[in-house]
């Protein structure tokens, strides 16, 4: 055998050097593995976002950090974990301790940003209100999300 009989490792596989074989070299959970990839972590999800399933081809396998979570590293396969108490966090959040657009700071009582508006009590829930239309100039429409988070209150 020689190199022109190697072809290319196939979309969601991984081949290593010396391959014979892609079938039992499936790409793993938290990555993507285009045509071609050539080791099991060569094509982590970025941070802000996570992959739960194996044999994924592309980047578009990568789904957006759960609201209410955030997702700390590249190659997750799950969500790092809840935002910390008094946080909230949208999708793609990365931080424990997000900034905007991506989270922020629940203040009791207080709008914190856009849309976003926090309920005192036993423990706070983070409403998140997505406007549609805003060019058009029509107002606030639709609830989108609850965001629940760990309240230092509670």
């Amino acid at each position: 055998m020689n190199q022109a009989n190697c072809t290319t490792c196939p979309a969601g596989y991984y081949c290593t050097a010396n391959s014979t074989t892609y079938t039992d070299k499936i790409c793993p959970s938290g990555h993507y593995c285009p045509p071609g990839t050539q080791s099991d972590t060569q094509h982590p999800c970025p941070q802000g976002s996570f992959n739960n399933h194996t044999g994924q081809a592309n980047d578009s396998a990568c789904s957006p950090c759960t609201p209410g979570y955030y997702c700390g590293f590249p190659g997750l396969s799950t969500p790092t974990d809840q935002c910390d108490p008094g946080w909230y966090c949208t999708l793609q959040s990365y931080l424990a301790q997000p900034t905007a657009p991506e989270g922020g700071m629940c203040v009791a009582g207080k709008r914190v940003t856009s849309f976003v508006f926090c309920i005192y009590g036993k423990s706070s829930t983070c409403l998140l209100f997505m406007m549609r239309n805003f060019l058009s100039g029509l107002a606030l429409d639709s609830l989108t999300n609850i965001v629940t988070f760990r309240s230092v209150l509670s």
